[in-house]
């Protein structure tokens, strides 16, 4: 099957020590002289007339003072649990992993259509063959051949490549529904994750904001200095950095779970493909069915490791390339041919083993990287 089977944060800032608020200086208020307040005892002389009284100047002072910053044991309590909650939440990456399903449900869509089209094809040529097959035995046909032995090299000519077509198709066809299969269920997890991941990110937003107010309220919304500010504008940067690297860790696991399954699925072939050797089989329907099962493993670990070159892309991979993934298609393509001659046995028994060995190398190579 395609689908597999079974299988660091950056430190948080030291919350800041309590500090007292600087108190601003007020300077005393100057009093202007009371009017009532006779300053000359003597009898008055005849009046003059008035000038105008100077009056001093007033200073204006700020009426208006800033908030007292509120950082009382309850407050540090709330802070501390928002931020478990919002841990929590941000170790889930739901949003990522939700998005990396649907990229991936996007690719596989785009691969189904390109395989249903090549069965379509290879379809097409099976019954080419199969036709050619069966002008062989029409009487016309035959009378062209001087002899009968001439005959029966065509026919088995003949036979043979309707074989074969028929094998290309049936693995088009294998990968076809196990491609299908596979789409089927992660458009299913993908659907049945929407709310959840909805509520989640809605959630994570919303203690964000939570967090964000209680700190303005410690601090009355300002920073205690331009450092404050950098370091805060490098949490961000640090914070997208993370999730990219979450991202990219759930694709390196995921990568690590096909390849697994793609090695076990190449390894049961390997073993049913050498129990033909070993057990001399000769019943022309037993071989079939032995090829045919090992064709089927070879198919199913073929595909799941595309799918590893897919979740590590844009890498290149140092074992199981894709020219060695293009080689396995060709033997795959004509292992109906292969278990009929025992050179050729052999050799295809060789290059699955082989095969079997760079997919080891490539999972080593994954644990590590």
């Amino acid at each position: 099957s395609k689908e597999c089977i079974k299988e660091p944060l950056a430190k948080e800032p030291e919350p800041i020590a309590n500090q007292e608020p600087i108190q601003e200086t007020k300077p005393d208020k100057e009093q202007p002289p009371d009017p009532d307040v006779n300053q000359n005892q003597e009898e008055p002389e005849e009046p003059k007339p008035e000038e105008p009284a100077v009056q001093p100047e007033k200073t204006e002072e700020e009426t208006v003072q800033d908030p007292q910053p509120d950082f009382s044991e309850d407050v540090i309590k709330q802070f501390a649990d928002l931020e478990t909650v919002i841990k929590d939440l941000e170790a889930k990456n739901s949003e990522a992993a939700h998005r990396a399903k649907h990229l991936q449900l996007l690719e596989l869509h785009k691969s189904l259509t390109e395989q249903e089209k090549q069965v379509e094809v290879l379809k097409q040529q099976t019954a080419k063959e199969y036709q050619d097959v069966v002008s062989m035995v029409h009487p016309s046909v035959r009378a062209m051949f001087a002899t009968e032995s001439e005959h029966s090299e065509q026919m088995n000519k003949e036979h043979q490549e309707y074989m074969d077509a028929l094998n290309k198709q049936e693995v088009a066809e294998q990968e076809f529904n196990t491609m299908k299969e596979q789409y089927k269920n992660l458009y299913n997890t993908f659907q049945s994750e929407v709310e959840t991941v909805k509520q989640e990110t809605e959630l994570l937003g919303k203690k964000r904001h939570e967090q964000e107010e209680i700190l303005g309220k410690i601090f009355n919304d300002t920073y205690g200095s331009d450092n404050e500010w950098k370091l805060e504008m490098e949490l961000d940067a640090l914070g997208d950095q993370k999730e990219r690297v979450q991202a990219a860790h759930t694709k390196w696991t995921n990568a690590r779970k096909f390849l697994y399954t793609a090695a076990n699925q190449i390894l049961w072939a390997l073993r049913r493909w050498s129990q033909i050797g070993e057990h001399n089989v000769q019943a022309p329907m037993v071989k079939y069915q032995m090829s045919a099962e090992t064709r089927n493993h070879l198919v199913a670990g073929l595909q799941n490791v595309q799918s590893t070159h897919g979740f590590l892309a844009p890498l290149e991979v140092p074992y199981c390339k894709k020219e060695d993934l293009e080689a396995l298609k060709s033997a795959i393509n004509t292992i109906f041919q292969d278990v009929q001659v025992h050179t050729r046995y052999q050799q295809a028994y060789a290059f699955y083993l082989s095969t079997y060995n760079k997919c080891l190398n490539l999972l080593k190579w994954i644990d590590n990287v």
